[in-house]
């Protein structure tokens, strides 16, 4: 459900939804004007302990089996987050476990952005293979390696951005651009990881090698040079 909430939160469409308290459905032919209202009572200010100032919105449940159940988002301080609860009994106890939910991960949770000015290409590739296809003492360009500096991901408050170990991985060979890939770990665990792309610039056949089997090719006589030697013997014999 948190996965579903998270993919539907994108469409502007689907928020203007679920944070409108109420919509009133027009009159037809056939029905009078009617008012539906939204259930959640995070969105509700005069909800006293269950109003949330924070909720931009969600969707409320019932079934005798999930018992009460409650899909909300937040947002605070550029931080977006998606809850779900089940198996509330009574139904209040959605939103007082929410409201728990949402002021842990807030006040014990931070943004880590890890590559924020991080060059890579300022460590040491020599031995990946795509730069033992290339010479550095030709005068050509090298590839060049990117990362995504805005990725990010949530690690508790206390953990310093600087403690976050960066486990980089080169590919023996590159696919669809991506060169290799960089895990965040700290203490044991993984939190995240990010691809490395490439850029391959194009290099004609200027190779060490190539100039060599060049070298050494016969060269071939030109046709002018060919008939000077024709009248040159065709003349000794006159």
């Amino acid at each position: 459900m948190a996965l579903i909430g998270q993919s539907a939160y994108q469409y502007p469409e689907f928020k203007t939804l679920i944070s409108s308290q109420a919509y009133t459905i027009p009159e037809t032919n056939l029905n009078e004007a009617r008012t539906l209202w939204q259930e959640n009572r995070l969105l509700y200010s005069g909800n006293g302990e269950y109003y949330y100032e924070y909720c931009t919105g969600g969707k409320t449940g019932y079934t005798e089996n999930a018992l009460a159940t409650l899909i909300s988002f937040a947002e605070r301080d550029g931080r977006r987050l998606v809850c779900v609860v089940m198996r509330c009994n009574p139904t209040t106890e959605s939103y007082l476990d929410s409201i728990k939910l949402y002021n842990f991960c807030f006040t014990k949770y931070k943004l880590c952005k890890p590559l924020i000015d991080y060059d890579i290409n300022g460590l040491n590739k020599q031995d990946t293979i795509f730069l033992g296809r290339y010479y550095s003492d030709m005068n050509h360009i090298m590839p060049k390696y990117y990362v995504n500096q805005d990725y990010s991901f949530y690690i508790r408050s206390f953990i310093s951005d600087d403690d976050i170990k960066k486990n980089i991985t080169f590919f023996k060979d590159y696919n669809d651009g991506k060169a290799g890939v960089i895990t965040f770990e700290y203490d044991g665990l993984i939190y995240g990881e990010t691809d490395i792309s490439v850029n391959i610039p194009y290099i004609n056949a200027s190779s060490t090698d190539a100039i060599q089997k060049e070298q050494n090719k016969p060269r071939e006589e030109s046709k002018i040079f060919k008939y000077a030697k024709i009248v040159i013997i065709f003349t000794l014999f006159l």
